[in-house]
C-alpha cells in the first residue's frame, strides 16, 4: 500500500477575497431575482433545463449512430425520449414546475413518515424532537402535493431570501478578507 500525498496550492489572498465578492454577488443577484420575480426565474430555469435535456437528446442520437455503439438502440430510444420531454417541457413550462413541486412534496412525506416511525420506536431522549420534525415534514409535503406549482414558487420566494442572506455574507466576507490581506502585506 503506498502513501498518496495530495498537495493543495495556497490560493493568493487578493484572489481569494475577489472570488469571495464575486460568488456574494451572484448569489446576491440569484436571491433578488428569486425573491422578487419568482415565476419569471423558475421559466428561464425550466428553458435552460429544456434546451438542456434536448440537447442531451441530439448527442444522444448521435453517439447512436456510431457503429462502434454497443449499446445504438438505447442511445436511439434515451435521445428520442429526451427530445420529447425536453420539448414538452419548453412548450409546457408549468409542468416542470410541477414535477419538481411534486418531487418536493412526495419526498417530504417519505422523510416526514420515517422520522414519525423513528420517533415513535426509537430511544426514549430523542423521540421528541423526531416526532415534531416528522409531523411538521409530514404536513409540508402534503401541503406541497397539494397545490405544487404554487407552493414551487413560495418554495423559490423563500430560497431567494436565504440567497439574498448568505450572499450579503458573502459581500462582507469578500470585503474583510480584502483587508486582512492588504495587512498582512
Amino acid at each position: 500500500m503506498s502513501n498518496t500525498a495530495i498537495v493543495v496550492k495556497r490560493i493568493p489572498a487578493s484572489l481569494l477575497w475577489q472570488v469571495q465578492l464575486f460568488v456574494g454577488l451572484v448569489t446576491t443577484v440569484l436571491g433578488i431575482l428569486l425573491t422578487f420575480h419568482p415565476t419569471g426565474t423558475l421559466s428561464f430555469v425550466m428553458v435552460v433545463v429544456g434546451i438542456g435535456i434536448v440537447l442531451g437528446g441530439v448527442l444522444s442520437l448521435i453517439s447512436a449512430l456510431s457503429p462502434d455503439d454497443a449499446h445504438r438502440a438505447l442511445h436511439s430510444v434515451g435521445g428520442v425520449v429526451q427530445i420529447i420531454v425536453g420539448v414538452l417541457l419548453l412548450r409546457h413550462l408549468h409542468w416542470g414546475l410541477a414535477v419538481i413541486g411534486l418531487l418536493i412534496g412526495v419526498s417530504w412525506i417519505i422523510q416526514g413518515l420515517a422520522a414519525l416511525i423513528a420517533g415513535l420506536f426509537g430511544v426514549a431522549k430523542s423521540r421528541i424532537w423526531a416526532i415534531v420534525f416528522g409531523a411538521i415534514s409530514l404536513i409540508a409535503g402534503i401541503v406541497v402535493v397539494v397545490a405544487p406549482i404554487h407552493s414551487t414558487k413560495t418554495l423559490a420566494i423563500l430560497l431567494g431570501i436565504w440567497f439574498l442572506i448568505l450572499g450579503v455574507i458573502q459581500v462582507i466576507s469578500g470585503f474583510v478578507l480584502r483587508t486582512l490581506a492588504k495587512d498582512a502585506a
